[in-house]
């Protein structure tokens, strides 16, 4: 929860992995709000990171309108990579994308919170199911783009890997630098960067700041010991 600027009142986030959220859920949402908050004024709002915000809540309210949240199987206290996800609707349901990413994306979150549990601080992490960007894997700190590989002549589903997108002061895109990632290891290949980032930073300096000021050749040598068993 959040205080607002209106005394007495907070917003609480609900955190959805890929935005998604089922028919119970958004009902839930609904009721819970109404019951929770400040009637007349409460109201749900979407953000660009596909999560929602329920504001003006009175301070009495929230505790219970968090554990009913969470008794609805939504997450109100979500780990650094949980909010720090987006993702385009992918193939499931577009026609251009060329990769699935939403069910990807979450299942890639659960294996980051056990595999990068080192990992504290915040990271921004966007999937595009092709090169239209929807899920706006240009800005991310760490991108992935749709993509295909052959292996053993056979046509499969993978991802092209950016890294060092920005927004606001400074703002930048990100650069190709793995192509062909396994979207069985893409869980991976973002522990490597963080744990190079970990290794590497000066002092306090951030993920977005380190990718910023690492050249590409730099952030290449992170992949030197992967293998490739991609023809292009």
């Amino acid at each position: 929860m959040h205080a607002q600027t209106q005394k007495g009142f907070y917003w609480v986030g609900v955190c959805l992995a890929g935005g998604r959220l089922t028919g119970q859920q958004m009902r839930a949402i609904a009721d819970l709000s109404e019951k929770f908050g400040e009637k007349g004024k409460v109201g749900i709002r979407g953000t660009n990171k596909q999560n929602l915000i329920i504001v003006n809540v009175p301070e009495k309210g929230v505790e219970d309108l968090k554990k009913g949240l969470v008794a609805a199987g939504l997450v109100v206290e979500p780990s650094n990579f949980r909010k720090g996800c987006v993702s385009c609707t992918g193939i499931e349901f577009c026609n251009l994308a060329v990769g699935e990413t939403k069910n990807r994306m979450i299942r890639m979150v659960g294996e980051l919170e056990t595999l990068c549990s080192h990992y504290k601080d915040q990271v921004r992490i966007h999937f595009s199911g092709c090169p239209s960007s929807c899920g706006q894997h240009q800005i991310a700190d760490i991108g992935f783009r749709g993509a295909t590989r052959t292996v053993d002549g056979v046509k499969k589903e993978c991802f092209d890997m950016f890294l060092g997108g920005k927004t606001g002061a400074d703002a930048r895109f990100n650069v190709l630098i793995q192509p062909k990632v396994p979207y069985e290891e893409v869980h991976h290949y973002i522990d490597k960067v963080l744990r190079a980032y970990q290794a590497k930073k000066s002092g306090t300096e951030t993920l977005t700041r380190w990718l910023g000021r690492s050249s590409k050749d730099d952030l290449k040598s992170i992949f030197a010991d992967s293998a490739s068993t991609t023809t292009v």
